[in-house]
């Protein structure tokens, strides 16, 4: 059950962090949210997808 824990903990860090870097780019332009997920959200996702 601990190791159920442990991977429920991470996988929910790391949608926190999705979600912090989506509360920062909230209100920018259209272009510059998408250049910011580019460059910050696009490689979590890929290192959640490895993690995974």
């Amino acid at each position: 059950m601990r190791e159920a824990q442990e991977v429920a903990a991470e996988r929910l860090r790391r949608a926190a962090e999705v979600y912090r870097i989506e509360g920062e780019i909230r209100g920018m332009v259209a272009g510059r949210r998408l250049s910011a997920r580019q460059a910050c959200i696009a490689p979590l996702v890929a290192e959640f997808g490895e993690w995974l």
